[in-house]
């Protein structure tokens, strides 16, 4: 690691890797991937900046790729910011990602599926309106007459 930190900022950063420089990547590779996870080299360059060495993690198992992605997604959402819109559906419990930073649904149909709680409510409602519905027809009824019964 050490030769190839002292090599790289020496190379030109318009020419093609030298065979020097590719080999150290890849005898650095091979040391690392005796690790559980472990890190992997790239060689990496920007225009107007100098050549650097970019590290990312690799798992030594196939069973360890789904915990890599994961790793890096949730890296990712941190690095974004938007690592609190990772929650759980109020209704149904299951994880989501919520597009606006408001959504407690997973999706349409938990977010419409009635409670018992929204059912009361309704209900209530209904009886409410119902009733204040009759109050207004019967005044209604009323001022038509002329207050006479």
């Amino acid at each position: 690691m050490a030769a190839l930190a002292e090599k790289l900022p020496a190379t030109n950063s318009d020419a093609d890797w030298p065979d020097e420089i590719k080999k150290l990547v890849v005898q650095l590779n091979g040391f690392l991937e005796t690790c559980a996870e472990y890190p992997q080299v790239f060689l990496a360059r920007s225009p107007g900046m100098p050549p650097r060495l970019v590290q990312e993690f690799a798992p030594a198992t196939p069973s360890g790729t789904v915990r890599h992605n994961a790793i890096s997604a949730t890296c990712a959402l941190v690095r974004y910011g938007l690592l609190d819109r990772v929650r759980r559906c109020h209704r149904c419990e299951r994880w989501f990602f919520a597009k606006k930073s408001d959504s407690k649904y997973c999706s349409r149909g938990c977010q419409t599926k009635p409670s018992e709680e929204n059912k009361r409510r309704k209900r209530e409602y209904a009886k409410r309106y119902y009733r204040e519905e009759k109050e207004r027809e019967q005044r209604a009824e009323l001022k038509v007459r002329g207050g006479r019964k």
